[in-house]
């Protein structure tokens, strides 16, 4: 599984061994998610603005919830932060973190790839 053992901006600032990890982490991260939600796609996002180190965000594309696809996500999101739109419902989001737990307890992400010292 990913994990830096220290703060990072982005991937570009990422070693060897954390670039041979963090894709097929994510890839692995991304099917979960989508067997999980039954969404069509999951969008990948990092920003990095708040705090000096990153952060991967996995968003689920719906096909019958337009403020899901591409940018309308982020109007989503400023929606939510200023409150003009109501934030998710915590039931759903806690049955969908139980579904992926159980997920991933199932199918753990692929253990870190043997990194070359010529990367």
């Amino acid at each position: 599984m990913f994990h830096s053992q220290r703060h990072i901006h982005s991937p570009a600032s990422m070693n060897a061994a954390e670039r041979a990890s963090f894709g097929p982490c994510i890839g692995h991260m991304m099917e979960l998610l989508e067997q999980a939600t039954g969404c069509e796609r999951i969008y990948l996002t990092a920003f990095g603005e708040s705090f000096p180190h990153l952060h991967a965000h996995l968003i689920p594309r719906y096909p019958d919830k337009p403020e899901t696809h591409a940018w309308g996500i982020a109007d989503h999101y400023r929606g939510t932060a200023d409150k003009s739109i109501p934030m998710a419902d915590p039931a759903e989001c806690k049955a969908v973190s139980d579904k992926l737990i159980a997920l991933l307890a199932a199918n753990p992400p692929p253990p870190i790839p043997a990194v070359s010292a010529k990367l």
